[in-house]
Formats: structure tokens, sequence, C-alpha cells
């Protein structure tokens, strides 16, 4: 079974410049380009699914572009969108509201510190967080500050997260804060013992996020009260990113990827090797796998792509610092299961975390020797998605002949990648 997109699209992220991107489609309500659905909070809602149900069909065209003249912003930003509204946030501590029609500029609030990361939207109040300390929930339609809270030493670099009226956010100083959203109020404080570097995810009343020791944690939004904690994971960092839940039956599963402890090039190195040593292939050369990668038998096929997953499995229980894709039970924060997914990312990033579709299966970059994305200096990349009742892959395939229109370095070498699924179409950002 092969994934058949109309067309992919792949949108290039710039320091100094927002370009959005619309469909010829249907319009937006507030009379622009682009999806109905509002995206109010990074991956879309407080689950990090990645996933929108509305259409975004091809052909695709630029709606506009502003140049943020002296701004710089964070490759883990991404805007979000609340109703009419784009809101993002740039290292000189500004939160920029423009017109999600026209892109024109409607205001510009200033907080102390640098915002590493998205702001989030709720009852009509973006709340943004910077390395200075200040937490600060701004008017969204006039831009005007109504509150500013001090988050302690070290500030933050992570996004918001917005359950009901509290906002959950992690500092680096090792504390997870829970917050008023309509004033302010610090209604509790939790130290987690270590640096906290990457966003929650929530649902109901239940708060996730991985500090970095690498122990998740689930914290009760309202209290404050600890759930449970994680043993220790495997890898260097969790930064940038945040856990994705997802459904698995009757159970709610945490899915959390990280950084690996070992040097980028070694831990490539080592896990090619394994899947070429599955797959019966000599690695020594990227142009011999690549040669192979052009071949009718590089798509593989169930049975091979067993056999590869059996050959990943032998290759965590060998070295157990292979894994850094964690899938946890969200009511006990115990092991559900282990993924044949290897690491991707970029420059000893973390992976970039899964999107949930619609029939609870997640859409995973991972490595493999099989597929048709192959091509470069890095290969052996694949995209498909993990059931999570069998921990099995079905791998996707494009229609454009043996390798993909694009050279697929990004999957494992220097750039870090973020994916979103609108309807039936993937968007994978670098």
């Amino acid at each position: 079974m092969y994934f058949r997109p109309a067309q992919w699209a792949k949108c290039f992220g710039l320091a100094w410049a927002m370009l959005v991107a619309a469909s010829a489609g249907r319009r937006a309500p507030w009379g622009g380009g682009g999806l109905h659905a509002d995206w109010p909070t990074v991956r879309g809602g407080p689950e990090r699914t990645g996933y929108s149900p509305e259409s975004l069909p091809p052909p695709f065209r630029v709606d506009w572009i502003v140049h943020a003249g002296g701004q710089r912003m964070s490759s883990a930003l991404e805007p979000v969108v609340s109703d009419g509204r784009v809101f993002v946030a740039t290292h000189r501590g500004n939160i920029l509201a423009l017109d999600a029609a026209s892109g024109r500029g409607l205001w510009r609030a200033r907080l102390e510190g640098a915002i590493l990361h998205s702001p989030a939207v709720a009852r009509g109040i973006v709340v943004a967080a910077s390395t200075a300390g200040v937490l600060a929930g701004v008017d969204a339609a006039a831009g005007t500050v109504r509150w500013s809270t001090s988050t302690g030493r070290g500030g933050c670099s992570s996004s918001p997260l917005i359950l009901g009226g509290t906002v959950c956010i992690g500092t680096r100083a090792g504390e997870l804060l829970g917050v008023h959203l309509e004033d302010g109020g610090i209604l509790w404080r939790r130290a987690l013992g270590a640096p906290v570097r990457q966003t929650a995810a929530g649902s109901g009343r239940r708060v996730f996020v991985t500090a970095e020791d690498l122990r998740v944690w689930c914290v009760d939004a309202a209290t404050g009260d600890v759930a449970w904690t994680s043993e220790q994971l495997e890898g260097q960092s969790a930064r940038d990113y945040f856990p994705v839940l997802a459904r698995a039956g009757d159970r709610t599963i945490v899915v959390v990827r990280t950084s690996p402890s070992s040097p980028m090039s070694e831990r490539i190195a080592r896990d090619r090797r394994a899947l070429a040593r599955s797959a019966g292939l000599d690695d020594g050369d990227w142009k011999t796998l690549d040669a192979w990668t052009k071949r009718d038998g590089a798509r593989g096929g169930p049975e091979l792509w067993a056999r590869e997953e059996e050959a990943i499995g032998r290759l965590f229980d060998e070295e157990p610092g292979a894994q850094t894709f964690f899938l946890l039970d969200a009511a006990t924060g115990r092991p559900a299961g282990r993924a044949p997914v290897l690491w991707c990312g970029g420059c000893q990033g973390v992976g970039s975390p899964p999107v949930v579709l619609p029939n609870g299966a997640l859409q995973v970059l991972y490595r493999s020797a099989y597929g048709n994305w192959n091509h470069g200096i890095a290969p052996l990349v694949a995209l498909g998605a993990l059931d999570l009742a069998t921990l099995h892959i079905t791998p996707f395939a494009h229609t454009r002949g043996r390798q993909p229109p694009w050279n697929t370095f990004w999957g494992t070498a220097d750039e870090s990648q973020s994916f979103v699924v609108a309807g039936r179409t993937l968007l994978i950002v670098h």
C-alpha cells in the first residue's frame, strides 16, 4: 500500500522574512487564502498532533511575504493563527501581529529578552515567554500588555501550553509553572530538577513535558501535583520540540523524541550499517548505496520491511543509545512498546515528532534501506505510517519515480524539519 499525495510541498524558513503559502481553493472566512481552521498554538493544539482536517489542495501560490527588517526568528518558531491574525515572535523580544489576509502589520508588543519559540493564543490573549524571565499576556486585538509575570532565573526557551484557564511552561532553571491565563497570577511552581527546554503537551488536566535529564513528567495543570515521572530516556536533549499525544485503543500514548548522545556522524553510520546489513548491501561508499536506491528492488516488500524492523530491534538491544523515539503510557509513564524508528534530524538535533493521522497511526520520518525517498550523500531515509497497535511501519511512496524531486540530505544531516498534515496533504517544512 503506497501513499500517493497529489503534490508535496517543501518550504524553506527564512530568518529575515515570513512566507505564507496558500491554496487556490477554498477561502478563509476573513477573506484570505489558506485554511479555515485556526492554528492557535504549536502543532495546532495542546496534544501537538500536527493534523488539521481542512483540505489544502494544490495548486499553491504565495499570498504575501513580509520582511521583518532587523529581526531574527528562531528556527523552532512556527507562526500561530487566531481569528484572522498571524502571530510570530523575534529574538529582539517583539511579538508581531499581522493580518492573515494581507500580511499588513497590526501591532507590535515588546518584551524584555529574546523570544525563542512561538506564542500561543486563547480567549483573545496572546501568551509568550522570553529568556529574560518574562511571561506576558497580550490583548490579541489591540496589542496591549494585559499582564506580565516573572518566571525567574534563566527565563524560558519553549512555547506556552494553554489548558483551559491555565498557562503551563517550563523554565531553563528547571521549574514547571502554572499561571492564570486571565491575570498572570502564578498558581503553582513545580521543581523538576533539570532545565526544561521542551514545549509541553496536554490533554484535559494532564500536562506532559520532558526535562533535560530526559525524564518525562505528568503534572496536574490545576494543582501542579505530579502524577508520575518516567525512567530516564536515552539521548542528549529533548529541546525545541514537544511530546505528541496519540490514542492506541483505550490508551493514550505519549510520544517523545530525543537527540542522540553519540556524535551525529557516528550515529548515522552505525544505523546505516545495521540497515545495509539487513538488506545485504555494501554501505562502504555512498555512491554504491545511491546506485542501489535507483533499482526496482529498492522499494522492498512486507517480508523485507519486517526483517529490517527485527534488525532495528536487535540494534536497540545491542546499543540502547540508538533509540531516540519513545512511546510511554500516559496513565503510568511506563514504556508502551518500542517502535522501529531510528534517529533522523539535523545537526545533532531532536528528530521531528510524528503527526497523528485520522486513523490513529503516526506519520514518521525514519531510516530504511527501502523506499523511493533516497537521494544524496546521506541516504536511507523514508516516510511511513507507524501503527501503534502492531508497532509496524507501512512505507509511503511518492509517484515521481525512483527518487524524489529534491535532495533528501535534510533527512539525516544538517537541517531540522517539521511536518504538518492538512486533509490528505503532508507538508514538509525544513
